[in-house]
């Protein structure tokens, strides 16, 4: 599920962003504090969880190749406060007023603000798209899978039929796993690897209803990872079912 996952750490960056601007918007006409020292625009610096070098394909470094197993979205990197001078307004009466009437007020520009959280809101919603579009294509995956996999099997030889899936099994080992062991390995993999994130949907809904500060899309892309998961151990289950039901009825 790696495009979900893409998708997934900018929609985090995003909503950090976010945040970011909404915390420099609320300071936008907060004077000085008491202590002298006047709010400063905050940026925050986002790029690749991994270094650009990092993705590119070794083999095909001449032609700029990029290793696209190792594609892992973006981070956080920090947020950096503006080096602007802050506005000085002439404001005699205000009891934060200094020595000669001026109050000094955060150099953001709202305007600024403004445009960056349409663009924040944009890439936002783009990802969301994108989120949706990598489950939709991961479900009709699975019942294009179950489709295939219920197709008739031409009546042949329990020998030959056992021989087939065998091989059929190790190549499906060789290629993705070449030092997996069976198949009955794998399968208890994928269940436990289904049961956590299960466990880590609850846990990311407990945790939503208890502090509303969590990003929902958090919890949205556990759900979806979870369903996708179960969806594909119930695919699993039933192909199972189906050749064993095959393997009872057939005439030897």
């Amino acid at each position: 599920m790696q495009a979900m996952e893409i998708s997934r750490t900018a929609l985090d960056v995003e909503w950090r962003r976010l945040e970011i601007i909404s915390e420099n918007l609320a300071n936008a006409n907060v004077a000085n504090s008491g202590k002298g020292v006047t709010f400063r625009p905050l940026h925050l610096i986002s790029g690749p969880k991994n270094d650009f070098a990092a993705y590119l394909n070794a083999r095909d470094a001449k032609n700029s190749g990029v290793d696209i197993d190792k594609l892992s979205g973006v981070a956080v990197l920090g947020v950096q406060a503006d080096n602007a001078p802050p506005h000085m307004v002439h404001e005699p009466g205000n009891p934060q007023a200094d020595a000669q009437g001026f109050v000094s007020y955060p150099a953001i520009d709202q305007a600024g603000e403004m445009t960056q959280m349409l663009q924040t809101s944009r890439a936002y919603e783009a990802n969301i798209v994108a989120m949706n579009s990598a489950h939709e294509m991961y479900s009709k995956a699975l019942q294009l899978g179950g489709t295939v996999m219920s197709l008739p099997v031409a009546p042949i030889g329990a020998p030959a039929l056992v021989d087939q899936m065998n091989q059929v099994r190790q190549q499906l080992v060789t290629a993705q796993h070449p030092a997996a062991a069976s198949f009955s390995q794998l399968l208890t993999q994928g269940i436990e690897q289904a049961n956590q994130r299960v466990v880590d949907a609850e846990g990311a809904v407990r945790a939503f209803a208890l502090d509303d500060s969590i990003p929902v899309h958090q919890v949205t892309y556990a759900l979806s990872q979870a369903q996708l998961s179960m969806n594909l151990m119930l695919q699993v289950r039933n192909r199972l079912v189906e050749g064993y039901q095959q393997l009872m009825n057939m005439q030897l």
